[in-house]
């Protein structure tokens, strides 16, 4: 009887232990999942929020320059330097001056030598009457890998800007620039919709084409997605 008794013992424990996970397994596990679950948010939920809290930060930028324009009652606008060294600033203008001047910037590979000699010299004369904000801090953190300031377009400009300069003016009157500002991470397309003659903005997200993958399909992307928006905009 003794024996029996022992041997129904030894089952049932070698049955409990094929049927459970050690703790090692568990471990293992939960690394796993870990890492999933971090290169998930890496790439989803992170680079959009990242997209969300620049474009936000635009939003600000422009409720502010709004604001200055009125309390000073002078000329302000969004100077934007477009590039790998990406950023804006908000910069206060003459007083007494209500007019919008006529962005110099166009596409320079269609001006001669002399044109862009004339261009450059027009933009010059145009930022010295212009001085940052003090209690505006300049803007370029909201552009570190892997947001990216793509292109801003105005109404007074002929075509996308995605090099140089570029600025967003608003006066006292309430008038202010037609404008898009397009940001981008590595799959969607984020454009900010200032309406003129109002504190009307929108926020709209475009994903990228699904085949883009390396710098060079990324910027045919970019270029790409950019004519669309600006073409339905026009």
């Amino acid at each position: 009887m003794k024996t029996s008794t022992s041997t129904r013992t030894w089952h049932r424990r070698k049955t409990k232990t094929k049927g459970g996970f050690s703790l090692l397994e568990i471990l293992i596990a939960l690394t796993v999942m870990g890492v999933m679950l971090t290169l998930a948010v890496k790439d989803g939920v992170s680079q959009r929020d990242k997209l969300e809290r620049a474009l936000e930060q635009l939003g600000r930028a422009i409720n502010f320059a709004q604001a200055e324009t009125v309390f000073r009652g002078s000329l302000v606008r969004i100077h934007f330097i477009l590039g790998p060294d990406a950023r804006y600033h908000v910069e206060i203008g003459p007083s007494g001056r209500f007019v919008i001047p006529l962005d110099p910037y166009q596409d320079q590979t269609s001006l001669s030598l002399s044109e862009r000699a004339a261009q450059e010299k027009r933009q010059k004369k145009l930022n010295l009457d212009f001085h940052p904000a003090e209690n505006f801090p300049q803007r370029r953190d909201d552009f570190v890998a892997p947001i990216s300031l793509v292109a801003v377009v105005t109404d007074k400009l002929k075509q996308p800007q995605t090099a140089g300069e570029a600025s967003v003016y608003f006066t006292p009157q309430g008038e202010n620039d037609a404008a898009l500002i397009m940001l981008a991470n590595d799959v969607e397309m984020g454009v900010l919709k200032l309406e003129p003659y109002t504190l009307e903005q929108t926020i709209e997200y475009f994903p990228l084409a699904e085949n883009a993958s390396g710098d060079l399909d990324w910027q045919t992307a970019i270029d790409q997605k950019i004519e669309e928006i600006f073409r339905k905009w026009q």
